[in-house]
């Protein structure tokens, strides 16, 4: 599976690696000068943050790069007739969301999230926190029309709809059936919008500055008085930020996990087969495999890829956006 994604990898990098190299070396160059000009004044720590990803968009606009789609953290942009497009981060947040995302492209959170992830083809490393990506481009599911390539794309769900559901043919609620299935694996019993993930996301960044001022707190003490320091504020900090950074990233990927999500997902539950009747193929193993140490609660149908392919296969859906 590795292997064939390589094989595509290169090809599409034959089309016009020379366009793909030029926007990554403007990219970079816009990037360097964003640091030259804003990050020599410790009085102002976070103006490279603040003025990055303008210097980003610049080149976007100067390249008159389409507008491919826009989010609360990051936008997307492309070229007709090339296939791949340049992720922007709009703010530092969608930047560490970026960095997530080449994380888990390198495979530093298992091959099962790498191989469900689209080909990242270059990124910033001038900052830590990445402002920019180009990745591969997908049909996301929501636009995808070919229902006989779907059926073979995911063959588990299919097979778990009982023949007699009069729907199960009916390509938008197949869609929905896909996309609902896996939101609910990973939000069964949660509440993540993208607005909620990202104030859950500030909470945390606060809650991480109370263990550090807390920390210097107890520092001073014992630096500048002769009472001993006393921790016990600051480890009970430390086990709250252990135990919320657990909640974010338990991943949720078991076979009966998986069925119940099913059984939500579809309207009329009792044409569900039961989950010993179900075929359980290469689309759920993959699934299964992405989510054994990550998760991500942005799951939907313009979130879900779908790779072109002469012979549709489980391989050949991926996910857009992981965020975790």
């Amino acid at each position: 599976m590795l292997l064939e994604k390589y094989i595509r990898y290169k090809l599409r990098e034959s089309i016009n690696p020379n366009k793909l190299s030029y926007i990554a070396q403007m990219l970079e160059k816009s990037c360097q000068e964003c640091i030259d000009q804003w990050g020599g004044d410790p009085r102002r720590p976070r103006a490279v943050d603040y003025h990055m990803s303008n210097c980003v968009l610049r080149v976007i606009y100067k390249l008159n790069l389409d507008s491919l789609g826009s989010g609360e953290s990051r936008e997307a942009y492309e070229i007709s007739g090339e296939d791949w497009v340049v992720k922007v981060a709009k703010d530092s947040y969608g930047a560490k969301i970026i960095k997530q995302e080449v994380e888990i492209s390198k495979g530093d959170h298992g091959p099962g999230a790498r191989d469900m992830f689209v080909e990242v083809y270059d990124y910033d490393k001038l900052n830590d926190n990445p402002y920019w990506m180009i990745c591969e481009k997908v049909e996301v599911l929501h636009d995808f029309e070919d229902f006989e390539a779907l059926k073979r794309i995911f063959p588990t769900f299919y097979d778990a709809i009982k023949d007699e559901d009069s729907h199960k043919n009916f390509l938008s609620s197949f869609k929905s059936f896909v996309s609902d299935t896996l939101f609910d694996m990973v939000n069964m019993g949660q509440s993540h919008s993208l607005r909620d993930k990202k104030r859950k996301y500030d909470e945390y960044m606060q809650l991480e500055k109370e263990i550090a001022d807390e920390y210097r707190k107890q520092l001073d003490v014992s630096l500048t008085s002769e009472d001993d320091p006393d921790y016990s504020h600051y480890n009970l900090l430390q086990k709250k930020a252990f135990d919320e950074r657990e909640k974010m990233t338990r991943p949720q990927a078991g076979k009966e996990h998986f069925y119940r999500a099913m059984i939500s997902a579809w309207p009329r539950e009792k044409n569900i087969k039961q989950v010993e009747e179900i075929q359980f193929g290469e689309d759920f193993i993959r699934i299964a495999n992405a989510f054994a140490y990550i998760k991500t609660d942005d799951l939907h149908d313009e979130n879900l890829g779908i790779i072109p392919s002469s012979r549709p296969s489980p391989k050949d859906f991926v996910i857009l956006d992981f965020m975790r």
